[in-house]
């Protein structure tokens, strides 16, 4: 299987993980490869393990190794560690698309997350993920500062 590069791979993995409710950890993971294997490899010996790499002078990332059988106990319980609140507000944009209203965070949990995953999230992973949402939607209000200096120079300059 191929990919655009690593981080899409990484994101795809995750969405596998919450869906199939299990947990990986990176073994090694840069910009060239990413080497990842069950949460639970060394306390129940379990042997799920995918490891890609960027094909060289291309720039895209395949799977050079991939053992998807989980021999581990599946985690008990509605909740995934790896459906964190940046794994949430991606798969809202994958979803939603352009729109001009962002659901709130009880919508989040209840409406997105639960019916496609059923998987729970706390509160607070909805209302950050809602957070990162508008961010990458509007902007970060940090970008703005760096626009004060021309703003000034325009003021500056209406006064001549």
């Amino acid at each position: 299987m191929v990919f655009d590069d690593i981080p899409i791979f990484k994101k795809h993995v995750r969405e596998y993980a919450v869906m199939k409710k299990c947990m990986f950890e990176f073994r090694k993971a840069d910009k060239s490869r990413a080497y990842l294997w069950c949460k639970h490899r060394k306390n129940q010996n379990c042997l799920w393990q995918v490891n890609a790499i960027t094909v060289p002078n291309e720039p895209t990332a395949k799977i050079m190794f991939c053992n998807l059988k989980h021999t581990c106990k599946r985690m008990k319980g509605k909740r995934n560690p790896m459906c964190n609140s940046r794994f949430v507000a991606d798969y809202m944009i994958k979803t939603l698309g352009v729109t001009n209203s962002i659901p709130k965070p009880m919508a989040i949990m209840k409406l997105h997350i639960w019916p496609t995953f059923r998987t729970e999230i706390p509160y607070w992973v909805a209302a950050e993920a809602r957070l990162m949402i508008l961010a990458d939607l509007h902007g970060r209000f940090e970008e703005s500062y760096t626009k004060i200096p021309s703003l000034v120079k325009e003021v500056k300059g209406l006064d001549d």
